[in-house]
């Protein structure tokens, strides 16, 4: 019964490694845009590929 318990134990300890790996490589992206000046806005920067100009009007339109 020990060596089964042993199994049972690897197994969690291996899928909840695996759970923490891939939430942390899923999740990567949006910790990087958090770190932006404007995280708030960060994500319309990256969906539609605003150049930094284009990015400071709608900045400073979200702030008016």
């Amino acid at each position: 019964m020990k060596k089964g318990g042993l199994i049972l134990l690897l197994g969690l300890l291996l899928g909840a490694a695996a759970f923490v790996g891939f939430y942390y490589l899923g999740t990567a992206p949006c910790r990087i845009m958090m770190h932006e000046p404007q995280p708030e806005l960060a994500w319309l920067k990256k969906e539609f590929n605003l150049s930094d100009a284009d990015f400071a009007r709608v900045t400073a339109m979200d702030e008016a």
